[in-house]
């Protein structure tokens, strides 16, 4: 896939990268040029370069930019960033990211209070299935809206959905993150739909994660690009046996979900979405399973027609955001939609924006 840039803002991360700062943004004279965001779908998909993604330090800027340019950019990944005080106002932020094939690396430290929301529309454009597993070590939530809305206190690990809205305030925090595709992420522990927001359980494994994140940001700084990919092996080894040892009701054992049959699953359907007749029936006979083995390999997405839908809403949308000329009622029959209104119920009650509107913003953006 070509890199996109997200033209609804401009990105921050100063390095050797794609495109300026605005000037009203504060930049300083001679300041390097931009990187796209840590979540920006085309980094993970078409930029395996340097492991040192960017660096950012709002104290490097005068006092009065300090806040706009972190509202502007550096949250453009998530949603919209407020505060109380004036705009002018000093925003003391920092900002360290590393990339490797697998796995986005941050640590994210903000000294004033305020209020970030990530909305349907954010997610839409934003175009980022993926998965954070925040680690807090130190600051105040002061609210949030997660569905599992327990307040996160440092020390504690939040997994978050990063397809779905949030909002929390905060006097301050000091985070580490992963950030992974959900599908590498569920073919090892499936059933992460109804986890967001939920804080991992202490146990031993959830120590040895905390102690993994806290000593990957300090040896990423100097790790060859081959260092940190083996780095990035051990995280998903030291993440799933975190995610699996929560015993979240959501969270099956892998003999319940064998890899092999998940992604013959999963194989099956990519391969026939655009056929109406897409059933469990045929998927069970063309995987070689019976309908109730089927049935419950495809608990966590509540069906097998479950995951079909989310596979044609994302080839869809997918679609869309790549061709932009392309007519909705051709997305709808390549996807397998016979009805054009059926599709375009699915896909607005997916995104909580139409499909049509959907186009017209990627054809604004490009």
């Amino acid at each position: 896939m070509t890199p996109r840039l997200n033209h609804l803002t401009e990105r921050l991360f100063w390095g050797a990268g794609l495109t300026q700062v605005p000037e009203s943004h504060g930049r300083p004279q001679g300041a390097p040029r931009a990187l796209p965001t840590l979540l920006e779908t085309s980094v993970y998909e078409s930029r395996p370069a340097k492991t040192k993604l960017n660096s950012f330090d709002s104290r490097a800027i005068p006092e009065q930019d300090q806040y706009e340019l972190w509202r502007s950019v550096a949250a453009a990944s998530y949603g919209t960033v407020e505060r109380d005080a004036p705009h002018n106002a000093p925003f003391h932020a920092k900002l360290d990211s590393y990339l490797t094939s697998s796995f986005g690396y941050a640590r994210h430290t903000v000294h004033h209070p305020a209020t970030m929301t990530r909305d349907e529309k954010a997610i839409a454009l934003g175009d980022f299935d993926g998965v954070a597993i925040q680690y807090r070590l130190a600051g105040t939530e002061l609210h949030n809206t997660f569905k599992c809305g327990e307040l996160i206190q440092p020390g504690r690990i939040r997994f978050h959905d990063m397809r779905r809205p949030f909002s929390t305030s905060y006097e301050n925090y000091d985070n580490i993150a992963l950030v992974i595709h959900r599908q590498q992420l569920e073919e090892r522990a499936p059933g992460l739909d109804h986890l967001d927001g939920c804080l991992f359980p202490d146990s031993p494994m959830t120590t040895l994660l905390k102690d993994h994140m806290v000593t990957a940001m300090k040896v990423l700084e100097h790790a060859t690009k081959a260092e940190a990919e083996m780095l990035s092996s051990v995280t998903m080894e030291v993440l799933t046996s975190a995610l699996l040892s929560t015993k979240h009701a959501d969270i099956l054992s892998s003999e319940t979900m064998e890899n092999a049959l998940h992604e013959a699953i999963r194989f099956c359907i990519d391969r026939n979405l655009h056929n109406p007749a897409l059933s469990p029936d045929f998927i069970a006979r063309t995987v070689g399973v019976s309908r109730a083995k089927l049935f419950r390999v495809c608990q966590p997405f509540g069906s097998p027609m479950g995951l079909v839908q989310q596979h044609r809403m994302r080839r869809a949308k997918k679609m869309i955001a790549t061709n932009p000329a392309i007519s909705i009622t051709e997305v709808a029959v390549l996807v397998g939609y016979e009805n054009l209104e059926t599709f375009s119920r699915a896909f607005h009650r997916t995104y909580d924006i139409s499909a049509r509107d959907f186009r017209q913003s990627c054809r604004a953006r490009n």
